[in-house]
């Protein structure tokens, strides 16, 4: 089979071989044509380019020459030079402003506003005063009107002894270059573009920002044809967006004897230039093949009999085995020489890979079950790029994605920045087979939050490459339900600290106290004996309001209440009419903003809070000032923030998270349990709110604000 083959396949070669390289060399020629067209054409254009350049160039000598003979410029006249400064640029937009300065640089007048600014350090000026002439700068990012990007120009006004005066600078803006550009039909790809004499872009036509933004150099390639002085050049070189193009350059000079300030360029993409001619080459291949393929077909039909359906039977028998019919087998088999032996081997390979992809299949299904349903996230990715190759149900769920968008993200993408070495640290680990186990790893979801799993990995081979399988378990709740309990915990023992200590102080009072009154009671001392039996009930009122505050604080968010909607004014008025005694009493001035605010919640606790505040500012009142008690609302952006202001002796700050805790006081003086705080820190937990003090002590008052979102009338509640 291979003999004959050969030979018929040779002698087909041979014939088309004359062809074949007619077709190249013809091709090849109509491509050096075409390049040579288009350096012809690129040439062109910077010529263009450049005698429009000089055009404008001219007229702004012009425009400078004549400001310069101006009597209001000369006579350093701020407004009237300004004024004529700002009528010409608005007049020619392509000048983005004119300024005048004297010869220390010192700007006096501008067609934009200015403050105090100096130009002496700029190129342009300093050859303006050197030259006594025009002088033209480079690409700058001006210093008035904006900081905007541009091209200056430098005219000295000198007096009749020839001195410099003063210097005119103009400022061209960068857009008005395109107007050189004019209207020209170019091929896709290609550009033109104009740069100053260090081959910083000052136009670009059509504008690319991402890859040829103005202000920036130009490509090191195409910069390096200007280097050695040529007044024009052209080359096929890379530009910065990687397109290799025919780049042509013109040098645009201010007087011949003085180096270029300025440089065009126009190019076209090589591929563009070369597209007919690679037309027509591929034409002339295609016809080629076609005529080859003619001629093989031909040699082919001479061996059909003996060695094409022979073969094609096998191949059809392999396609058929590839495409998954496992039972497929070769009936050549009782064929002589090669082609039996091929088809005896094919047959015993076929049933060997059979009974393999049986087990195999068996295999896949119970992994892609274990995988699929596993009651833990479960990720595979590759140890070397750490992109992620396989997801399953859960840790999609967990993390918020979809598998199609986790596969396009890497395991950077999952986890905080802080905790990237560890998780690198367990890819080294797993590059050297081992099993690594992680406690508590913050992993970043879809939405930005961030929940904490542990995780357990180890290596294996994902479709013949190195990755790592992560099971994630979410131990977020876990430990949030630690911590609460660590807190809960904590809490309790100072509660219980507390509460013996405070219950213990009003029983050790009665005790000794029963022990005077013995004594008081023999020697019949009628005035020790009514002292005694005082501080007796002042203990046990101060036990009885201890158990009444704890019993209330142990209430809340334990008992089950009836919601109720009420309007505010309503809940803070049975505030204020429980305390209008103390109110009252202290000439207290209540003021309280009256907003139609719906609250829904446990009526009574509501109350509490607003209570317990007018009291506790009562209680803190100043002695040199009238009580002035403010009660409101403000709108934010997380809701309502609920307020009660006062003008009472205030709060250090390093107290405002004190006062809160259970039997705080910040003066033992004041009648009270030290309860009131923390049971109005409860209730506002409760509605899912919290609270926070401001004050600065020292008599400044004090400013309690809290919020109650749970407690915030939604739409539809009545």
């Amino acid at each position: 089979m291979g003999y004959i083959r050969k030979k018929l396949f040779f002698l087909v070669a041979l014939a088309v071989l004359p062809a074949l390289v007619i077709i190249l060399y013809a091709g090849l020629d109509q491509r050096r044509q075409a390049i040579d067209a288009a350096r012809r054409e690129v040439l062109f254009l910077v010529q263009n380019m450049s005698e429009t350049q000089q055009g404008r160039l001219e007229s702004v000598r012009q425009t400078l020459s004549v400001l310069a003979w101006m009597p209001v410029v000369q006579n350093f006249d701020i407004t009237a030079s300004s004024a004529i400064f700002r009528a010409v640029s608005e007049g020619n937009t392509a000048y983005f402003n004119i300024t005048a300065a004297h010869v220390n640089g010192d700007v006096f007048a501008s067609a934009r506003p200015f403050g105090s600014i100096n130009l002496a350090d700029r190129k342009h000026f300093r050859e303006a005063l050197t030259k006594k002439d025009l002088a033209v700068g480079e690409y700058l990012v001006t210093r008035i009107g904006g900081n905007t990007p541009g091209f200056a120009y430098a005219y000295p006004v000198t007096d009749k002894a020839g001195e410099s005066r003063l210097v005119l600078t103009l400022i061209q803006g960068l857009d008005s270059f395109a107007d050189l550009f004019g209207v020209v039909s170019l091929p896709a790809g290609s550009f033109l573009s104009i740069t100053d004499h260090q081959g910083i872009r000052l136009s670009y036509y059509p504008p690319r920002e991402k890859t040829n933004a103005v202000g920036r150099p130009i490509a090191p390639r195409a910069w390096e044809m200007v280097r050695g002085g040529e007044e024009t050049g052209v080359a096929t070189v890379q530009g910065s967006d990687g397109i290799l193009r025919i780049v042509a350059f013109k040098s645009v000079r201010l007087n011949p004897a003085e180096p270029p300030y300025m440089y065009v360029w126009a190019g076209i993409p090589e591929a563009q230039v070369l597209e007919d001619a690679n037309k027509v080459l591929i034409k002339n291949l295609l016809f080629m093949l076609f005529s080859t393929i003619a001629a093989f077909v031909f040699s082919w039909r001479i061996g059909k009999k003996t060695l094409v359906a022979p073969i094609n039977s096998l191949v059809d028998t392999a396609s058929n085995f590839a495409r998954g019919d496992l039972h497929v087998r070769s009936e050549l088999t009782i064929l002589p020489g090669e082609l039996g032996v091929l088809s005896r081997a094919f047959n015993t390979m076929a049933a060997s890979l059979e009974k393999s992809q049986g087990a195999l299949s068996q295999s896949e299904a119970k992994y892609r079950a274990l995988f699929e349903h596993n009651a833990d996230g479960l990720l595979v990715v590759d140890l070397k790029t750490r992109r992620i190759r396989h997801a399953n149900p859960m840790i999609c769920k967990m993390l918020g994605y979809a598998e199609e968008e986790l596969l396009e993200l890497g395991v950077e993408d999952l986890h905080p920045a802080a905790d990237l070495p560890q998780i690198l640290a367990a890819f080294a680990a797993m590059a050297r087979q081992e099993v690594v186990s992680s406690e508590d790893i913050p992993c970043r979801c879809k939405d930005g939050t961030i929940f904490l799993a542990d995780i357990n990995a180890a290596r294996i081979d994902f479709d013949g490459v190195p990755c790592s399988i992560g099971m994630f378990r979410d131990v977020t709740e876990r430990k949030q339900k630690e911590q609460q309990l660590i807190e809960k915990n904590a809490e309790l023992e100072r509660f219980t600290y507390t509460v013996s200590h405070d219950l213990k102080s009003p029983v050790v009072t009665i005790k000794n106290f029963l022990g005077f009154l013995e004594k008081d009671l023999e020697t019949g001392d009628q005035k020790k004996i009514g002292c005694d039996l005082d501080y007796m009930h002042r203990a046990t009122d101060r036990m009885e309001q201890l158990l009444t505050d704890l019993l209330s604080l142990a209430k809340i968010g334990r008992i089950t209440t009836v919601r109720e909607s009420i309007l505010f004014r309503q809940l803070v008025g049975e505030a204020i009419f429980i305390l209008a005694g103390p109110i009252a009493e202290h000439r207290a001035q209540v003021q309280v903003v009256d907003v139609p605010l719906i609250l829904c919640g446990d009526r009574s606790r509501l109350v509490e809070i607003w209570q317990n505040l007018i009291d506790n500012a009562i209680k803190y009142r100043s002695l040199h000032t009238l009580l002035t008690i403010e009660i409101g609302l403000e709108s934010t952006a997380e809701g309502p923030v609920f307020y009660v202001r006062d003008n009472g002796v205030g709060i250090d700050p390093c107290y405002h998270d004190k006062i809160f805790a259970l039997f705080d006081q910040l003066n033992p003086e004041v009648e009270g349990s030290g309860l009131g705080l923390a049971l109005v820190k409860r209730i506002v937990e409760l509605n899912k709110g919290r609270i926070w003090v401001e004050s600065e002590g020292g008599g400044t008052g004090s400013c309690f604000r809290f919020t109650l979102p749970d407690a915030i009338n939604k739409p539809g509640d009545n």
